[in-house]
């Protein structure tokens, strides 16, 4: 989502993207997924397109399990 602010215009990341790229990061640091959010926030058909876009098949699967 694009916001502006005075003269400043920068993008805003939707629950989806956001949790999906704080798994991504923390998948490739060695930690574990999230494990407290609220799920009545994320779409999990949103999700897992952005999921599907890493090519990771570890990261779809943490995804897919944690939004069950």
């Amino acid at each position: 989502e694009i916001q502006k602010q005075q003269d400043l215009t920068f993008n805003i990341a939707n629950a989806e993207k956001a949790f999906v790229d704080t798994n991504y990061l923390r998948l490739m640091s060695g930690q574990e997924p999230i494990s407290r959010f609220n799920k009545e926030k994320i779409n999990p058909e949103k999700a897992l397109r952005y999921a599907k876009l890493f090519g990771n098949m570890k990261l779809i699967s943490i995804i897919k399990s944690t939004l069950r």
